[in-house]
């Protein structure tokens, strides 16, 4: 299907669902937090020690999202190798790079479209709480 993938549910919540369309009655609600695999470099996985921490406490990490964050954590250490043994930038896993932190709001221009409210309060709390306010 062409066009752009849909925005998830938590970031129409947390923008206040701008285009006013019904939310997802049943949508699945993952746990919050994620283990890394065992598959994972050590390199990759101290990067994964420095951004899941945070991902988590930006409420953005759940239980299914460790494989794509574990890729995340991997292709960053490959560019970080490749830039440091190569002294050449690799574009495409730069591209690559780009859309996976896109993905997890870790880029400017995602952020700038979110704006959250303190935990206890925000609009996402109350809908993972089951509170489903869609103001």
């Amino acid at each position: 299907m062409a066009g752009r993938p849909p925005k998830p549910t938590a970031l129409k919540i947390l923008t206040g669902n701008p285009g006013h369309r019904p939310l997802p009655k049943n949508e699945p609600m993952p746990e919050r937090g994620a283990a890394p695999p065992a598959w994972m470099p050590l390199k990759a996985r101290k990067e994964w020690d420095r951004l899941a921490p945070v991902l988590d406490r930006l409420g953005v990490l759940t239980e299914v999202d460790g494989e794509a964050l574990a890729e995340l954590c991997a292709a960053r250490a490959k560019f970080q190798e490749v830039v440091r043994e190569e002294g050449r930038v690799p574009t495409e896993l730069w591209r690559a790079i780009q859309a996976m932190e896109a993905r997890f709001g870790l880029t400017p221009s995602d952020r700038a479209r979110v704006s959250a409210e303190p935990k206890d309060k925000s609009k996402l709390g109350k809908y993972l709480s089951g509170q489903r306010s869609t103001e």
